[in-house]
């Protein structure tokens, strides 16, 4: 069979081709599935994505972009650029090297898919894990290393360079997860979260938010006391009562199809947890809605238009209420 593919120089290209073609797209899909239902349970500092080169465009989920094509166009170049060296078995290496590295890392894609579908349909899983980029390039290299002495085993028995270029591919790949593990991010999240502080002192938030949440029950001296708020809800009286401070904040309310994460709900849910958590507020207490057989939350903002909880069947809700 390696034969066969040497032999048929075509046959090979097609291959690499859609091998190459398949490393994308079940890239793209598993990233589709991991936002769907493996977001609540796993969180990766950088994304999941550990190839730099790609990094951009699957975190955009785009199934086809101008990279991609030039990177396949270069592949299929070095591909009939390895036909013309000497001796043969230079280009059974490279065969070897291109076929065994991408058939493992589509098989690890369809694993993933698999994984994160039986967790969809089944669950059987509770918590979340946040895992470091660094942790997660050295587990891929720690596996690429298995596949690398996996490799070595034919080798050796056959001596035949395509298994050599499968393991030669393997140790170059592990080589550059343990390099990249090695790589630092600028610390943007910190900055945006001394910002978020900053804003939070200056526009005097808490005052603002005890204000909103100073509300009696529909039934007044109820044992069950005041009515709790949602993030939304805040969010939409505050731009309402103090529409100068919501301008000088400069996120949207929020919710679904806004097309933007970081809004005002957000925001105070972030902070009013964290300053509850550290001792920074005694007069507000926080609890979450459960998400299950809830589908959807539906409110209204001063405009009348409505605004729907973007976070509902992936995270329980929390809501708010001011102690008396």
């Amino acid at each position: 069979m390696i034969d066969f593919l040497v032999e048929n120089w075509w046959l090979s290209l097609i291959l690499v081709a859609l091998l190459f073609l398949a490393d994308h797209y079940l890239t793209v899909a598993s990233a589709k599935l991991y936002e769907l239902c493996g977001k609540e349970f796993y969180g990766y500092q950088h994304g999941a994505e550990l190839n730099p080169f790609f990094e951009k465009e699957v975190k955009a989920k785009k199934w086809f972009t101008k990279k991609h094509l030039f990177s396949l166009l270069a592949i299929i170049l070095v591909f009939f650029g390895l036909l013309f060296l000497e001796p043969p078995s230079v280009f059974e290496l490279f065969i070897g090297m291109f076929i065994l590295t991408w058939f493992f890392i589509d098989m690890s894609h369809i694993s993933n898919l698999l994984y994160f579908n039986d967790i969809r349909k089944f669950g059987g899983i509770s918590g979340r894990v946040k895992i470091s980029y660094r942790l997660s390039q050295k587990h891929l290299a720690y596996t690429l290393i298995a596949q690398t002495s996996f490799c070595c085993i034919p080798a050796i028995l056959t001596m035949r360079p395509f298994f050599w270029g499968g393991f030669y591919g393997f140790a170059l790949l592990s080589l550059r997860s343990f390099i990249l593990a090695r790589r630092s991010f600028p610390e943007k999240k910190n900055k945006e979260k001394n910002m978020a502080q900053i804003l939070w002192e200056e526009l005097q938030l808490e005052e603002k938010i005890v204000e909103i949440l100073r509300v009696d029950s529909h039934e007044p001296g109820h044992h069950f006391g005041r009515p709790f708020f949602t993030p939304y809800q805040i969010a939409i009286e505050f731009k309402i009562r103090y529409p100068e401070e919501f301008e000088k904040i400069g996120k949207p309310v929020g919710g679904k199809g806004t097309g933007q994460k970081d809004s005002v709900a957000q925001y105070f849910a972030l902070e009013l947890s964290r300053r509850i958590k550290n001792g920074y507020i005694k007069n507000i207490e926080g609890r979450f809605l459960h998400r299950g057989h809830l589908k959807t939350l539906q409110y209204y903002d001063d405009d009348r238009n409505e605004v729907e909880s973007s976070l509902m069947q992936n995270f329980d809700l929390s809501l708010y209420r001011l102690l008396d």
